[in-house]
């Protein structure tokens, strides 16, 4: 793209329809960028989704491991009595 000065009064059709190439080549890319913008906070505000679920099955697989472990000291105490 060329630099073109926006204020500058436009006489000769050739340079008034550079401008206007210029201009839509401006609005579709600006369009591109938002759409984008529009894509990734989809894909950011699904992600968050997927972390939170995953912090729940985490919370709940803590709990089961805990009570594991605490099952494995029970078992281990009275295998350990069971030996004396």
């Amino acid at each position: 793209m060329q630099n073109f000065d926006l204020w500058k009064t436009i006489w000769e059709q050739h340079d008034y329809e550079e401008r206007l190439e210029i201009e839509a080549e401006l609005m579709i890319t600006l369009e591109a960028l938002r759409d984008s913008t529009v894509d990734i906070e989809h894909r950011v505000t699904d992600l968050i989704d997927c972390v939170e679920e995953n912090v729940d099955s985490l919370d709940g697989n803590f709990d089961h491991v805990e009570f594991i472990m605490d099952r494995n000291h029970e078992l281990e105490y009275e295998i350990q009595h069971q030996k004396d």
